[in-house]
């Protein structure tokens, strides 16, 4: 986070307060869904033990649930203190991140036919406006009738059959069944969906169902950053959410951040007599408390001036693309050796920077200017070498080959001279044949 301390809480004026537990999060949701009033965390950072015997996996639902905690805390910001303000959430591409919606309405996870295995439980929609009425002659019939119908899907109906009457389909139903346009999914097919939008389906397989289902516009198709759960998320909330560059960490000023704390952490353990003082700590406490303590410390070490410097170099960065983008003497192909592509996550490098603004001919400090000359060093060098090793492979390979032809044996060789003469012979007889081609188009040709 670019305003304040970097870290999404309740003071961003002070020093950032320690994340929170997962659990602690996990409790804060099933709160904030019932409605219960429940005390807001300072912070929306959370920590968790990853492993399948202690906390689990950080997966997508987490994230989700970690959304709706900082824009909790934005609104209480924001609304009171900093009103003008608008909050804008930039990921980066990740799987947790750009993941949709177990029940999104997307026509291509659906199936042809209701029920199945596989089948999702989508939820309930309402049909536009322009498509809850179908035009015969001059007159035009409503497609779906004025009273609402308590249209279930068949699991919904399974589980109302058992005994149990809150069912997603029931409980949509109760909330919205008398709205204009509200048409229960659950986990029908395609087929049934258009069926009851007034759509003729006779002669249609799965693909021409997506695509006549995708014409309207509660389904229709969109990108992969509008169907990220997390963007439905944010809109909800009159806030913003913009999905970063791929494979351009150094643009997100919180994988500097972590470099940041990282940086803090080797230098920590650095130092034989440092590492025998951590190792009889690791002895006494162990591993995991002493690494929870020097996250902590690092942790608070970040400060408000550390997070504007990182922002403002993730500025810097995309500056610098910009003024090499709108150079006239580069062409592409030099534009495409300099932009450097970022594989892993929280792999973000000074020196990349330090050589754009050389190139964009941006004003830089001494220290810089030091750095991209390194940089520079560094990749002749690395050009050097690569083209020294094809080199050296090459003579190397020739050597074993040399070798292997000293070393055959006489009927080896003798082998070998008959390929050679039928190879020489096949080369004689193309060559005379493409000649003899060659005469009699030019015979042809005068006559």
């Amino acid at each position: 986070m670019e305003f304040g301390n970097g870290v999404i809480c309740q003071r961003p004026d002070r020093e950032p307060p320690p994340p929170i537990h997962l659990k602690a999060l996990d409790q804060w949701y099933d709160a904030h869904v019932k409605g219960t009033e429940v005390e807001l965390p300072q912070t929306a950072d959370v920590w968790m033990r990853p492993g399948k015997n202690h906390d689990g996996w950080w997966l997508a639902e987490q994230f989700w649930k970690q959304c709706h905690l900082a824009i909790a805390i934005m609104r209480h910001l924001f609304t009171r203190r900093h009103p003008r303000f608008q909050p804008v959430l930039v990921p980066d591409w990740s799987q947790n991140h750009a993941a949709m919606s177990p029940d999104g309405t997307d026509a291509e996870n659906m199936l042809v036919n209701s029920g199945g295995q596989t089948a999702r439980h989508i939820r309930h929609t309402f049909i536009p406006k322009e498509q809850r009425t179908k035009t015969v002659g001059r007159r035009k019939i409503p497609v779906f009738p004025r009273v609402p119908i308590q249209d279930l899907c068949p699991t919904c109906l399974q589980k109302e059959a058992a005994g149990n009457t809150c069912t997603p389909c029931r409980v949509a139903f109760e909330e919205h069944g008398t709205k204009p346009g509200f048409q229960n999914i659950g986990e029908k097919g395609l087929r049934v969906v258009l069926e009851k939008r007034g759509v003729d389906t006779s002669g249609m397989h799965q693909p021409q169902l997506v695509e006549a289902l995708q014409t309207h516009s509660d389904f229709a198709k969109r990108t992969a950053s509008e169907r990220a759960h997390v963007t439905e998320i944010w809109r909800k909330t009159l806030y913003e959410c913009l999905f970063g560059i791929k494979y351009h960490s150094d643009f997100a000023h919180v994988e500097r951040k972590w470099m940041f704390m990282k940086g803090g952490l080797r230098k920590e353990l650095d130092g034989s007599c440092l590492l025998l003082f951590l190792a009889l700590i690791f002895l006494l406490a162990g591993k995991w408390e002493t690494l929870l303590g020097l996250v902590a410390r690092s942790y608070k070490q970040y400060t408000v001036h550390d997070a504007r410097r990182n922002a403002r170099h993730c500025r810097d960065t995309m500056r610098a693309y910009d003024y090499i983008g709108n150079k006239e003497d580069l062409v592409l192909d030099e534009i495409c050796t300099l932009e450097k592509k970022y594989k892993g996550h929280r792999r973000v490098f000074d020196s990349v920077t330090n050589e754009l603004m050389r190139v964009a001919d941006m004003p830089r400090t001494a220290h810089q200017l030091k750095m991209a000359a390194r940089t520079v060093k560094a990749r002749s060098q690395k050009v050097e070498r690569e083209a020294w090793l094809q080199i050296a492979e090459k003579e190397i390979a020739s050597r074993f080959a040399r070798r292997d032809r000293a070393n055959r044996t006489v009927e080896q060789r003798n082998h070998d001279n008959e390929l050679a003469k039928f190879r020489r012979a096949a080369l004689y007889t193309k060559q005379y044949l493409s000649k003899a081609m060659a005469i009699r188009v030019w015979k042809c040709n005068s006559k």
